[in-house]
């Protein structure tokens, strides 16, 4: 079975590619609007439930200002609106629904980089179809989702000279794709103060995943705290290579608990194949494949509203390990030179991390969400298999502050890395920047820590299409060293 399953991709993938081009293409073409996507297993109740009576008023006119996510596929349990479904026929009291996201960019490199005044394109398209068996079936609290995705890109993060990165679109080789992308159940228990989920998936849409918004008061619901691009809002840099992301999902268990029924305390573990941590495995392309390779993650998260205004807060704590023989620098570079890792691997890797959400500011309370709201990350890891040893996160955004343009919002965020301070941590990249040409000799030899800011704006074209500038500047690129690189990005966001 293990080798018919992968057989069986491959021979699809052809069909799967035309199919999510086509599904792409109706919605894009025809502009469809959107509804706010439906968060599942649950939208949280705020802090203090009794304060909403009397001063909490519905969103007037659709005029509320939305962040949305710069990358809405590792934020949402569903990713899309359902209007697809809906165009083709299929209603919301079917039980099912079918949706999906297109996220395409193209990335110039106005200076600095491996190739520099060049320009490069990133692009993904999902779609997902979910069911709701207590609709169908009468199964209580239980869904099940399988989804596609195609991706087309390139190495666009290791041109940067980045050892973080500036974009998030963009993974390990091979850049073009298409593959079976998530199949899951999943199952709420205990009058929904319990949520299993088992399947192939992605570990960010429950652990460290500061982009996810304030699901709060009708009047002050955030669909994201940020639009920007940067990996490190999906993925902490400290676990790169670790936890299943981006288009490489992997076959787990997610057990998520709400000790009390408000929901604003969490608790949240996982366990997942993690054969993706191996150099040049890709479980999204790959059967399950479970040995002594495992990925393990908790997180406890806590939510409050704060002062008279009840500004809405988030601070989230997570720990994580994974098991297995792990790459180091040495054993790259013993590889790389020797054709053979010379027993140099780490048994294993451990870490931590935090972040948190704070809203700062409402310009009109209890009316839309529009002011300013900021955000903020750490990770540590002292493995040597571990590309960055510590990283700090910090971001601030602006919801719908100009008045001609309520549903527009921007922001600025920096991101600080430390890499590992063992010799050449940048042998984790530069043999995938140069395969087969690469002799051992490192391009840059870059101790210092070092920084991406960014800074975009998000043009709300509907309420479900976005267009997104942005600018990202490194300093001091470990790869490199001298010059900054400085990349200029335009984004196009389309749910459907």
């Amino acid at each position: 079975m293990a080798g018919v399953l992968p057989q069986a991709i491959t021979l699809c993938r052809p069909a799967l590619g035309l199919l999510l081009g086509a599904m792409v293409l109706v919605p894009a073409v025809l502009g469809l609007g959107s509804l706010a996507a439906e968060q599942w297993p649950i939208k949280v109740a705020p802090a203090g439930n009794g304060d909403r009576i009397g001063k909490d008023s519905a969103r007037s006119n659709g005029n509320a200002p939305e962040v949305m996510p710069a990358n809405p596929v590792p934020v949402e349990m569903f990713t899309g609106t359902g209007e697809l479904g809906r165009l083709l026929g299929i209603k919301p009291e079917s039980g099912f629904r079918l949706g999906g996201a297109l996220v395409g960019e193209a990335n110039t490199f106005l200076s600095g980089s491996f190739a520099p005044q060049n320009t490069f394109g990133n692009g993904l398209q999902q779609l997902q179809l979910e069911a709701n068996l207590e609709t169908l079936l009468g199964w209580k609290d239980t869904k099940v989702s399988v989804s596609g995705l195609n991706a087309n890109g390139s190495p666009v993060n290791l041109y940067a000279g980045s050892i973080q990165g500036f974009t998030d679109l963009p993974g390990t080789p091979p850049f073009d794709r298409t593959e079976l992308y998530t199949y899951w159940i999943a199952k709420g228990l205990f009058d929904r103060r319990l949520f299993l989920r088992f399947g192939k998936q992605t570990a960010n849409v429950l652990f460290n995943n500061v982009v996810l918004g304030n699901q709060d008061l009708p009047s002050r619901t955030e669909l994201a705290t940020s639009g920007l691009i940067v990996p490190s809002l999906y993925n902490n840099p400290t676990l790169i290579g670790r936890m299943p992301v981006g288009y490489n999902a992997a076959l787990g268990l997610t057990v998520q608990w709400f000790p009390k029924g408000t929901g604003n305390t969490y608790l949240n573990y996982g366990i997942f194949d993690g054969n993706g941590a191996k150099w040049g495995y890709q479980t999204g392309l790959q059967a399950p494949w479970i040995n002594n390779y495992l990925f393990q993650i908790a997180e406890f998260g806590v939510r409050w509203n704060i002062g008279n205004g009840k500004l809405p807060a988030k601070f989230a704590i997570g720990a994580w390990y994974q098991s297995g023989l792990l790459d180091t620098p040495q054993s790259v570079l013993n590889t790389v030179t020797t054709g053979s890792d010379l027993g140099a691997k780490a048994n294993g890797a451990m870490g931590m991390y935090l972040y948190g959400t704070h809203r700062l500011w409402y310009r009109k309370p209890w009316v839309n969400p529009s002011g300013i709201g900021a955000f903020y990350q750490f990770g540590f890891s002292n493995s040597p298999a571990s590309i960055i040893h510590q990283y700090v996160g910090l971001g601030l955004t602006a919801y719908g502050l100009l008045e001609k343009r309520p549903h527009d919002n921007f922001g600025v965020g920096l991101a600080w890395a430390k890499p590992n301070p063992t010799k050449n941590p940048e042998l984790f990249l530069l043999p995938q920047l140069f395969p087969g040409n690469y002799g051992g000799n490192p391009l840059a030899q870059v101790e210092t820590p070092e920084v991406v800011i960014q800074l975009y704006y998000q043009f709300a074209l509907d309420r479900a299409t976005y267009l997104e500038p942005v600018l990202s500047v490194i300093p001091k690129p470990s790869l490199i060293g001298n010059p900054a690189t400085v990349a200029a990005t335009l984004r196009l966001i389309k749910q459907f």
